[in-house]
């Protein structure tokens, strides 16, 4: 089965949420991008497994 990329979402900033992220320590900063890391690979992986589930009952392979 071919691969697709995953689909990207386009996202508007306010100009106080952008002024509020200016203040943020590098320490925060990384703390949101390890968040945001996890919650979008699990979800991603969530996706992959229900795709081998669904595989694995017809009889098919990938």
């Amino acid at each position: 089965m071919k691969r697709t990329e995953p689909t990207r979402t386009v996202q508007y900033f306010s100009d106080e949420y952008l002024e509020y992220c200016k203040q943020l320590t590098p320490t925060q900063i990384l703390k949101f991008i390890d968040q945001f890391q996890r919650l979008h690979w699990s979800r991603q992986r969530q996706a992959e497994l229900i795709e081998l589930d669904r595989n694995e009952e017809d009889g098919s392979s990938k």
